[in-house]
């Protein structure tokens, strides 16, 4: 059977054409306690929110899914077989753009002191309940976060968009990148990349705009 170059196209314009990977938004959002309000008390002195920090991501890499084997020889004799044991997975990799009021520095610098205080003001005795001793740790449920990863589709037929969604749970920065400063550097602009780890990941297609939740069984790798 020969080659079609027709119906290789016509297999690519039945899905919508190939996916653009510059039609992305990153998008974190806080957890909420009981009665409501959000027990996160970094960021609050910064001008970015999370609805603004949402088109300061220039770069991310979605997580990728690796399973891990362990080497069996069935009966001894048989070939080596693999076979799984448990789900691996990296820390996840953003790029984000600083703002000329250094506000995504704030942002990132006080997420981090909540993680682990690195300021030596820290050296005095707390005077709130959201103030930490220098090198304390914080309490992972009052630092972490939810990160969705939503990849648009540009398919003119849906009103309402489709999609596919990454949705991190506890996410929190585990390393802030270098931000270099150079004279010579007129008409660059500054970013810093970020480092975050984070707990369970799940996969989630959007069809008119609406999350089409555990599409094939379960779709969630990590603790729930």
């Amino acid at each position: 059977m020969a080659f079609s170059i027709d119906a290789f196209k016509a297999a690519i314009d039945r899905q919508g054409g190939l996916a653009r990977t510059n039609v992305f938004e990153v998008r974190f959002s806080r957890p909420v306690t009981e009665n409501g309000s959000s027990p996160l008390p970094w960021g609050g002195s910064s001008g970015i929110s999370n609805s603004d920090l949402r088109f300061f991501c220039q770069t991310v890499t979605l997580p990728g899914i690796s399973v891990e084997t362990f080497a069996h020889r069935p009966n001894n004799i048989d070939l080596m077989q693999s076979i799984p044991h448990a789900i691996g997975k990296q820390d996840l990799e953003c790029i984000f753009m600083i703002d000329d009021k250094h506000q995504i520095l704030e942002y990132f610098h006080s997420w981090m002191r909540n993680v682990v205080n690195y300021s030596s003001s820290g050296m005095q005795a707390p005077t709130t309940s959201t103030e930490h001793l220098v090198y304390e740790i914080g309490y992972k449920k009052e630092y972490s976060q939810t990160m969705d990863i939503v990849v648009y589709s540009r398919n003119p037929q849906s009103a309402n968009g489709d999609g596919y969604i990454c949705r991190l749970r506890g996410v929190f920065p585990v390393q802030l990148g270098q931000l270099t400063l150079s004279w010579n550097a007129n008409d660059e602009y500054g970013t810093m990349p970020v480092s975050f780890s984070f707990e369970s990941f799940e996969m989630i297609p959007v069809v008119n705009g609406v999350e089409q939740t555990k599409p094939f069984g379960n779709s969630s790798v990590g603790k729930k």
